[in-house]
């Protein structure tokens, strides 16, 4: 897979945030030299709901109603595993039933809740992206396809890597994104072809890199334009010893064609100042 070019040498602790010139010649390579990565297999989806209890009076009518908020998030099942509705149900009940021996102390409250191959659970926002429903008219359907149009461009590094993000993340150096080696770099194919156009205006139109890349926040403080981000090592490809989150797919042409047009260019990153201690 492609990899960030060695001027993004490994040192030792995590780097200092790169500054303008830098993030430049990391966005180039990444339209240049970035893959196509996302979902290619089906799942049952199951979105995790409030607990809500009614009290009644004794007439039976509701007297009070409240709700314990729970997490916006998915139960995803490997459909190649749990094949049928009646399966992947199944698992649900568990995990439910599971849950109710921990609050009247039948089960050890560390205990998993459900244990098994091909059963991972991940955020609302990130699988309503990824997946799509297979029957938006069957609420009961619980089959959500790969969305093609939630795919990435990515390129690996093998050196560690601080950039500006969209969010000030404050555990990091300077307020950027670090991602260590094995990480991955990437951006949503839906806004490649925007960064490209931010790179194209400081190479032709004489914009500078921080009013074409860099926007500030509700703080006044330097963020990234266009949502560039970061992946944990072996969370986007399949070097690591678990399955990899994303698969390889095919890019549109048009995004296959302005890559092209930078691939031809000589290297940036090569030349590119390293980052300081």
């Amino acid at each position: 897979m492609p990899e960030l070019t060695p001027a993004f040498e490994e040192k030792k602790g995590p780097p200092d945030k790169i500054g303008p010139e830098e993030y430049l010649a990391l966005v180039k390579d990444l339209l240049a030299h970035g893959d196509g990565r996302g979902k290619t297999q089906n799942v049952a989806a199951f979105l995790m709901r409030d607990i809500l209890i009614a009290t009644e009076t004794s007439e039976g009518e509701v007297e009070t109603a409240r709700s314990i908020k729970v997490e916006p998030a998915y139960i995803l099942l490997d459909v190649t595993k749990y094949k049928t509705p009646d399966q992947q149900e199944l698992v649900i009940r568990d995990v439910g039933k599971n849950w109710a021996g921990k609050v009247i102390r039948e089960r050890d409250l560390d205990s998993p809740d459900y244990r098994g191959y091909g059963v991972w659970i991940n955020k609302k926002s990130a699988v309503e992206f990824d997946y799509r429903p297979v029957d938006p008219s069957n609420p009961r359907n619980a089959l959500r396809e790969p969305n093609p149009e939630a795919y990435r461009v990515c390129i690996d590094t093998k050196s560690p890597v601080n950039f500006p993000v969209m969010w000030i993340e404050d555990k990091s150096p300077g307020g950027g994104f670090y991602v260590a080696p094995g990480g991955t770099v990437a951006v949503r194919e839906r806004d490649y072809q925007q960064l490209a156009e931010a790179v194209r205006s400081i190479e032709q139109d004489g914009v500078s890199i921080e009013d074409a890349l860099y926007a500030k926040d509700d703080k006044g403080r330097a963020v990234a334009k266009i949502d560039v981000y970061g992946m944990e090592p072996n969370f986007a490809n399949a070097n690591g010893p678990k399955k990899p989150q994303y698969d390889p797919v095919a890019l549109k042409d048009a995004t296959v064609e302005t890559q092209a047009s930078y691939a031809s260019a000589p290297a940036v990153l090569s030349s590119a100042p390293r980052l300081q201690q």
